[in-house]
Formats: C-alpha cells, sequence, structure tokens
C-alpha cells in the first residue's frame, strides 16, 4: 500500500485518531513498530540524531519500520530543522508517524509544509490528516448521538449545557458523558443532572486538597476538601481522587508494572458496578518517567506499600454511598410517580474518605 513517509495524524479527537492508527497499524502487521522519546536522550542534538538513525538505517530482512511519538516532541525544532536540510532521511520502506493535535505554529508543522508547491505535503512525501472541528450545533447532535450509543437518553437543552460547560472537544465531552452516565436515573440524562455533575474549570483547590493529603495535614486536607465542593460537583472532585489514586497505584508498582500488578490496579479501577460493565483501562502515560513524580511524592510521604491501591479499593463504597443520595422515583398503584430526595450529607461522606486516606 502506498503511504506517506511522514504522517501526522491528529489526536483532537482521540478516538477517531486511535482507530485510524489501529487500521494502519493491521495493515502494516509485520513491520517493526518503535516507540520514539526524546526523554531517553541528553539534549537535542542527540535526540534528532537518534531520531535520524531510527529513520535512516533499515534492518535487512523486514520489510519496513514504524517510528512513532504521541505528542509533538520536545526538540521539535531540530527536527524541523533536520526535515529542511534533506538530514531526515525517511525511506520508502519506513514511516515518522507523529500523533499529536494539530499545531500550525510549531516548527515541525513549518518544515512539513514549507516550500509551496515543493513542500513534503505537496510532493507526497508527508500527509497530514485533520480531525473536522464541527460547530457548535453540529456537536450538540453528536453528543446526542454519543449518549444514544451507550443507552441513554438526552435531550437538546441537556446536551448544550453540556457543550457550554465544556466546549467543542470531543475528548473533555466523551468523560463528562461517562461521568454523567453514572449519575442518571434510569436512561434519560436530564438536565438536573448537567447540573449536578457536569465538571467546570478550575482544579487547583483538588490539587491543594490531594498535597495535603499527601503531607498529612489535616487542616489544609479538609479546608480545601470544602473550598473545592463549594464550587464543583461532587462528581468533580471524586473523578479527580480516582484519577490520582490510580496514577499513585501505578508509581507503587514502578519501575516494573508487572501482569499481577495491572490486574490489581484494574480490579480497583472498577468502581462501576452493573451488567454493562466493559472493564476499565489503565491510563497511558506517554512518557514513562511521568511516573517519577508521583513515586516521589510517596516516597517523600512515606506511605505504606499499596496505599494508594487499597484508597482505589474504598472508591467502590464511595461511589455506592453517593448513588444513595441519588434522586428517585416511586410509583403508586394508581400510577403516579413521585421523586424521593434522600436526605444524604455528600459532604461528610467525601470528608470521612479523604480521613481514611490521612489516617
Amino acid at each position: 500500500m502506498a503511504l506517506p513517509r511522514i504522517w501526522w495524524l491528529d489526536y483532537y479527537d482521540q478516538a477517531e485518531a486511535r482507530r485510524k492508527l489501529a487500521d494502519v497499524r493491521a495493515q502494516l502487521a509485520d513491520w517493526d513498530w518503535i516507540r520514539f522519546s526524546d526523554d531517553d536522550y541528553k539534549g537535542p542534538k542527540e535526540a534528532c540524531r537518534a531520531l535520524c538513525r531510527e529513520m535512516g538505517i533499515l534492518p535487512m530482512f523486514h520489510k519496513g519500520k514504524a517510528v512513532y511519538c504521541y505528542g509533538i516532541p520536545r526538540y521539535e525544532s531540530h527536527i524541523a530543522k533536520a526535515m529542511l536540510a534533506d538530514e531526515l532521511h525517511v525511506p520508502s520502506t519506513a514511516m515518522l508517524v507523529i500523533v499529536a493535535e494539530i499545531d500550525r505554529v510549531s516548527a515541525i508543522y513549518k518544515a512539513i509544509t514549507a516550500g509551496g508547491n515543493k513542500s513534503l505535503v505537496a510532493t507526497k512525501v508527508a500527509q497530514i490528516t485533520e480531525s473536522a472541528r464541527l460547530s457548535k450545533n453540529d456537536v450538540v447532535k453528536w453528543l446526542i448521538s454519543q449518549a444514544e450509543a451507550k443507552g441513554f437518553k438526552m435531550d437538546v437543552l441537556a446536551a448544550r449545557m453540556v457543550v457550554d460547560a465544556v466546549g467543542t472537544n470531543p475528548n473533555r465531552l466523551r468523560m463528562e458523558l461517562e461521568k454523567l452516565a453514572c449519575l442518571a436515573p434510569g436512561d434519560t440524562i436530564h438536565s438536573w443532572v448537567v447540573e449536578q455533575g457536569c465538571c467546570g474549570e478550575g482544579e487547583s483547590d483538588i490539587i491543594a486538597m490531594c498535597s495535603g493529603i499527601l503531607e498529612g495535614n489535616r487542616q489544609k486536607a479538609h479546608e480545601y476538601l470544602r473550598r473545592a465542593m463549594a464550587k464543583e460537583p461532587v462528581m468533580r472532585t471524586m473523578a479527580f481522587l480516582r484519577d490520582w489514586l490510580t496514577r499513585m497505584a501505578i508509581a507503587e508498582t514502578y519501575p516494573s508494572l508487572d501482569k499481577g500488578s495491572r490486574d490489581r490496579i484494574l480490579a480497583a479501577k472498577k468502581w462501576r458496578k452493573g451488567a454493562n460493565e466493559k472493564g476499565a483501562s489503565l491510563p497511558m502515560f506517554p512518557n514513562p518517567s511521568a511516573l517519577n513524580y508521583a513515586r516521589n511524592d510517596l516516597v517523600s510521604a512515606k506511605k505504606p506499600p499499596e496505599w494508594a491501591l487499597a484508597g482505589l479499593r474504598r472508591m467502590r463504597e464511595l461511589d455506592v454511598r453517593l448513588k444513595i443520595s441519588k434522586p428517585f422515583w416511586i410509583q403508586s398503584p394508581s400510577g403516579d410517580k413521585t421523586c424521593i430526595f434522600p436526605a444524604v450529607d455528600k459532604d461528610e461522606i467525601m470528608h470521612e474518605f479523604v480521613e481514611s486516606l490521612l489516617a
């Protein structure tokens, strides 16, 4: 198959990008797929030379080689200069894949599109696959269709409220839809569900709360939890805590994340219980050294082994307790329906959970 030697795959819509990348990988299953990370090298020149070597030297008896990276390389200006100087030699049986959002001001983008008719795109050496940016009205319709695909009804008002709060980025909208589906009574995401569970901007109070937990500072942790819950829905705080504890749980087994450790973390992360549960995936860290921050935090806090994993397991109980506070409907013999609002103190439940992490 005819493929570009340099392919920039837009990661604006992550689901679409994954499908396109998986399709190419399936067609080139017998190729060598090598992940490039410039963090493995001391400086920009060394990283750029390493990438040039990977692209320029093709192992004998191999049909092809694909070098890919998630995100624009940190030393993009040096790689761009190598492209312009024709020093980054990509053979016809090799391919460089950049999986990142399209950034027209980046040095690599300018290098690929530079030169008018002689640009790498014009000469079909490079290809830029960009995701479509939908209008606000189209995004509202798209969100409703996404909800229907998950088995939920969602009217235009509720969908528009989500788009107004989150924006038109499909990745954020998918995450919000997952959270709202947890809150929805039955199979409908009402506008009041959006008001209760849709995430707004601003995470500084939640980050400060996590810092207080690691420091063992009860006053700080509870104070910033109070501030966060005064501004954000409970599910926002809970979702951030779950992601944070998952990262910490992975860091506890760093640097070797064996199958047993993965299975235990995955089991703990399956906090949503239901017949349609399809499992949960570990978050992907494009740069493995990103776990160093979480690991250093755990070492500084002197937390016992599997402290984060134990907290992650307790989140199932937290989810059940919070769901008890959701409004539910009861039907009388006459057929009339009444909405019941249980008297459950969500603030108290969240403070008890934070206290369990401090203990």
